[in-house]
């Protein structure tokens, strides 16, 4: 054996783990496990769905849908882990004759359930019919709602939660409202430095060798700030440069035009508005070829993210959907609207006409969905 292949193999045993490896796709964003967006205008950004074990920030303005998007990602966590812990249950159970290894695995599974969303809303703002609206299932997860605790307190636990292995995702809401343990025990007149920097400094080196060991990937919401030392209007997030340095996405919110009912943007501030276009850009982006930058998504008050509408938009963008003036269609091979299996010519007058019909009817919707998903993971 090699002098160099004998060092590695001592030093492993001393870690008592494989650290050192020679395996150039031991840990490839390529080849990890990924979780669908519901929105197709996020799956174009990525080329793909969102790379677990991976540490993310989502920033914004107020009322710019940095919660909304949370949770609707939050969700999709949610159903992908369930039935990610389903199939295998399924699997273990009608094998014949398993092993010692496979029972002990069922055993396992059965025992420890499915892997929970964990959220931390140290912003008390986290409202459950809202929630339900946005894809989340508030009924189950696991609900951190801090009363006198500091920031290094919280982390400690999410840290903990984390190792115990029964967690798929952590969503901290947000970090601007995480208090040292410094300034919680200062007056209001005395002056702390460092902030939220130093313990989310501390957070994020122990967080990051333990996501991918432990299956977990961490959301942290945070707000913008003005900077005070510029000439210019600029802002920026709190959390020090550390943590941005250890995330790999960071996404920045704004808000749009608003929308009436029809989902026809509202040139003006007058009128009764039913909904927002939120857009999203890349600041930062490791997991996907960054070339795509900037998206929008669209926001209605009383039904929360809208996937349906943005997969119209990218529909019409790839000419899956032919517009001509007013008309909409889906045209077949012999330039006609195609009639579907149902019976239904696939023409509309109007946008709006065309959402709706692909709300009421899911299996046209999917279909468009789908092709549309085709396209986008295309690099």
């Amino acid at each position: 054996m090699p002098k160099l292949d004998e060092v590695i193999k001592s030093l492993n045993k001393s870690f008592k783990t494989d650290i050192i490896t020679k395996d150039n796709n031991a840990n490839t964003l390529g080849g990890r496990e990924k979780v669908m967006f519901r929105s197709p205008s996020l799956q174009y950004l990525f080329y793909g769905g969102l790379p677990v074990h991976t540490l993310w920030e989502i920033s914004g303005q107020y009322s710019s849908g940095k919660t909304v998007l949370t949770m609707d990602i939050a969700g999709q966590f949610q159903k992908h882990y369930k039935a990610k812990w389903e199939q295998e249950v399924e699997e273990l159970q009608s094998t014949a004759n398993p092993n010692k290894s496979q029972k002990e695995q069922l055993s396992r599974l059965l025992e420890n359930g499915y892997k929970k969303v964990v959220w931390l809303d140290s912003e008390h703002s986290l409202d459950s019919v809202w929630a339900a609206k946005n894809n989340l299932d508030v009924d189950d997860i696991i609900y951190i709602k801090p009363q006198e605790e500091s920031a290094e307190q919280l982390l400690d636990a999410c840290l903990a939660l984390i190792e115990s292995d029964g967690v798929c995702l952590l969503v901290i809401d947000s970090i601007a409202a995480l208090t040292s343990g410094a300034a919680l025990s200062k007056s209001l007149t005395e002056k702390t430095y460092c902030g939220i920097a130093g313990p989310l400094t501390t957070f994020t080196s122990k967080l990051l060798p333990i996501m991918s060991k432990f299956d977990c990937t961490v959301i942290c919401i945070n707000q913008q700030r003005d900077t005070l030392d510029s000439m210019f209007k600029q802002t920026h997030t709190p959390g020090g440069q550390a943590f941005k340095y250890g995330t790999s996405c960071r996404l920045e919110l704004r808000k749009g035009k608003s929308l009436d009912d029809n989902w026809n943007e509202i040139p003006n501030k007058e009128g009764y508005h039913a909904g927002q276009v939120i857009e999203v850009q890349i600041l930062k982006n490791k997991l996907s070829n960054p070339s795509r930058r900037v998206t929008k998504l669209t926001l209605m008050y009383e039904t929360g993210l809208n996937p349906v509408v943005d997969t119209i938009n990218l529909a019409i963008t790839f000419g899956l959907i032919k517009k001509a003036g007013a008309w909409f269609s889906i045209v077949g091979e012999n330039g006609e609207a195609k009639v579907h299996e149902n019976g239904d010519t696939m023409k509309w007058q109007g946008l709006a006409n065309v959402i709706r019909y692909m709300q009421e009817h899911e299996e046209v919707y999917k279909e468009v969905f789908d092709a549309v998903n085709t396209i986008v993971e295309q690099e």
